[in-house]
């Protein structure tokens, strides 16, 4: 016969395997749902820049822009052939891609001194490897999907590009 401190003994065994159980299964869920949210959003970012590529391609045309030559000539900014496009779709100026990098510009009328801004704005952007620092925020964002505060320094970073490379073309 066992004594009733053993019977609590076996109790309490059984009852912390159980929790175990119980916690080791809900750490797998929390952790199923941590890698399909950051799956997701990862799949997202690629998806929206495969999509913008495409757009860009289908309703934009590769123009010639001798600014840019002029520029890559004087090592202004970059040693790097540019692809200029103009797209009727998009409504601002950017630059996309690190190892072809695309300057897009839109289809409107856009004076010497306009274009001149733009190229000296977005040749910065290239030059400080911006692409690189919101791409990697936004793998930081999706790593960290479920934390507030990571979505808020990633718009945060973005935000900040812009200014410092606002603020690097206006300085003189």
């Amino acid at each position: 016969m066992q004594t009733a401190p053993t019977q609590k003994l076996q109790l309490l065994q059984k009852a912390t395997v159980i929790w175990d159980r119980i916690i080791y299964n809900r750490m797998n869920i929390l952790a199923y749902v941590w890698l399909i949210g950051a799956i997701a959003l990862m799949l997202l970012n690629v998806l929206r820049y495969i999509r913008l590529n495409i757009e860009i391609r289908k309703n934009g045309e590769v123009i010639s822009c001798p600014e840019t030559r002029e520029y890559t000539e004087l090592e202004r900014y970059t040693n790097k052939k540019i692809v200029v496009r103009e797209c009727e779709t998009l409504s601002s100026p950017f630059i996309m891609g690190i190892i072809r990098p695309t300057l897009i510009l839109p289809s409107i009328g856009l004076t010497p001194e306009q274009l001149d801004n733009i190229l000296r704005h977005e040749m910065t952007h290239f030059k400080r490897h911006d692409i690189l620092y919101k791409w990697f925020a936004e793998f930081v964002k999706c790593v960290h999907w479920f934390n507030p505060i990571s979505w808020y320094v990633s718009k945060q970073i973005a935000s900040e590009c812009e200014i410092s490379c606002d603020m690097s073309v206006t300085k003189n």
